[in-house]
């Protein structure tokens, strides 16, 4: 599943890790979650169309990628470091291979009743 080789990636990665370390969740963190934090989730995950059918076709993901800290700075400094291990990366990515990763759509946010600042990013994903 690309979600899982998304997290394998990016617990592998040191600039990322260098900044959050252990707080990377699917869709929710956890209400005692070491910050700074991410979660991830799968927004689409599509098929290209081969007459023979879908074996060895690529593939394309989006996905979402949040950060979250009670620090506006530091949110986006994880980000950045999440969006240099990404974009334009080709190569081994977990059990899948990326094809190429781009960025897709940035915004923040301030969430009032958690008081953390957000980081959403959507990367398209092209893998096998």
């Amino acid at each position: 599943m690309i979600s899982d080789s998304l997290f394998t990636y990016l617990m592998a990665s040191s600039g990322v890790t260098a900044l959050c370390p252990a707080s990377i969740f699917p869709h929710v963190m956890t209400q005692d979650a070491a910050l700074p934090a991410i979660t991830y989730s799968l927004d689409a995950d599509d098929r290209d169309r081969l007459f023979d059918g879908t074996a060895g076709a690529l593939k394309t993901a989006l996905v979402e990628i949040n950060t979250f800290d009670l620090d506006h700075k530091v949110a986006h400094q994880l980000a950045d470091a999440i969006e240099t291990a990404l974009v334009d990366y080709r190569g081994a990515f977990g059990s899948k291979t990326a094809e190429h990763i781009r960025l897709e759509r940035k915004f923040d946010l301030f969430e009032s009743d958690s008081k953390l600042y957000r980081v959403s990013q959507q990367f398209m994903i092209a893998y096998y």
